[in-house]
């Protein structure tokens, strides 16, 4: 180690004060989502006089996506971080389970004013705010301007132009977006007018809407052939990864995925964005889930008013801004939007325009059994062996009859939604 690194290293540690609380913030983010996060930290720490912030992303610890349930297990055992960031869906599993905790105590009346109204009811559950919004985000359109002059209107449109493009002999693919997972079939669901819940909050899957949306899905995927899927290059899945590998290539014209594309898409890929077309089988528009990024506080904290305060340093307007310009976030901070850098990016205006024609992404414990159905999932915890596949992918990949598939999950569906009542 060079010299003046050494003197550096000294020098901070001792304008550090003896008595700093360290704050642990856990995330899963990749590229340079992840360095924001932790540059942030950086600046934090310099601004800081009684708190050190330490980020870990435990995505590199082979939790993946799945840091949603890694947050639970080691709350549970006592060893959580005191804050991490995740989307809004879990809200409600996770204050009626005692995994975070609610905010309000620390909140001035004035402090969820600063923030897009929308975003801020995200965060609420039973009149109870449990995190800080960040940041919103919902799926679009990508495609490359090499391969496409102009976006498709109408899924028609995206169908012809998809078939264009296709060649699988030479892996080229019209279209591509991760097809087993729900939120993102959530557009044909939201767009065809399903239902997630019957008026006891009971999820519903039977609907005529919900079974329209899954044959739609199958046309789109499997039967026209225009579809990135895991046959056809030996995979187990099209993962996020994989799907950008292939986008960076110029392997795949169009691809349906949100904001944190911005800045995973190569600089030399020349790309548009566009709003999700108009499904004409359904008379409306292709409709995402409006979901919400937030730093959520955990009941295992021992610090949690600085937890706060870490929280709040990260939905600022500045740290808004340095997401929206760095990262590609979509701020929830109003104060963000100050910034001529945010506020007339085109990306950004085609996000919030998208935002506009999108539902919000329910924050209910309910929503634990739509996930679990529809994306799959281990029927004990950590033995990949006791896996139930989920429904979109029995009838959009598998070729299952739509009808039974539908009747059978509703069962295992009102069998959880007991269970759940109970507790």
């Amino acid at each position: 180690m060079k010299p003046a690194s050494l003197i550096f290293i000294y020098l901070f540690i001792l304008i550090q004060p003896l008595s700093s609380i360290t704050i642990t913030l856990w995330h899963s983010a990749l590229g340079k989502e992840a360095e924001v996060i932790e540059g942030l930290a950086t600046i934090f720490n310099l601004q800081s006089n009684d708190i050190n912030l330490r980020v870990e992303n435990v995505r590199k610890e082979g939790q993946g996506w799945f840091i949603s349930d890694y947050v639970v297990k080691k709350v549970k055992e006592g060893r959580g971080p005191d804050v991490f960031i995740w989307v809004n869906d879990k809200i409600g599993y996770w204050a009626n389970h005692n995994i975070i905790y609610p905010l309000d105590e620390f909140l001035d009346k004035d402090k969820i004013y600063e923030f897009l109204p929308s975003t801020v009811e995200a965060v609420k559950f039973n009149e109870r705010y449990y995190g800080l919004p960040v940041a919103f985000e919902c799926l679009i359109l990508f495609y490359n301007k090499k391969y496409i002059k102009n976006p498709p209107l109408t899924t028609d449109d995206l169908i012809k132009l998809a078939k264009e493009f296709t060649d699988k002999k030479h892996q080229l693919f019209g279209l591509c977006y991760q097809n087993r997972d729900f939120y993102h079939h959530a557009i044909w669901f939201n767009g065809f007018g399903a239902k997630l819940f019957d008026e006891r909050g009971k999820p519903i899957v039977t609907s005529k809407e919900c079974r329209d949306s899954l044959i739609f899905a199958k046309r789109i995927i499997t039967n026209e052939k225009i579809f990135l899927l895991s046959s056809d290059i030996g995979g187990d899945e099209v993962s996020y990864d994989l799907q950008f590998k292939y986008f960076n290539e110029e392997k795949i014209a169009m691809m349906i995925t949100g904001p944190w594309a911005l800045c995973s898409i190569n600089s030399n890929i020349d790309f548009g964005i566009a709003k999700l077309p108009f499904i004409k089988e359904a008379n409306n528009w292709a409709e995402p889930y409006l979901g919400v990024k937030a730093i959520m506080i955990t009941t295992s904290s021992k610090h949690k008013k600085e937890a706060f305060s870490v929280a709040s340093f990260y939905a600022s307007s500045y740290a808004g801004y340095v997401f929206a310009t760095q990262a590609g976030y979509q701020p929830a901070a109003k104060g963000a939007y100050a910034y001529d850098e945010v506020n007339k990016n085109q990306f950004s205006i085609m996000f919030r325009n998208q935002a506009y024609n999108s539902k919000p992404l329910p924050n209910r414990e309910e929503m634990e059994i739509v996930w679990n159905v529809m994306n799959g999932y281990w029927q004990t915890a950590g033995d990949p062996s006791t896996e139930r596949k989920g429904i979109i992918t029995l009838i959009t990949i598998e070729n299952g009859s739509t009808e039974k598939v539908l009747k059978d999950y509703q069962k295992i569906v009102d069998e959880e939604f007991k269970k759940m009542r109970k507790k």
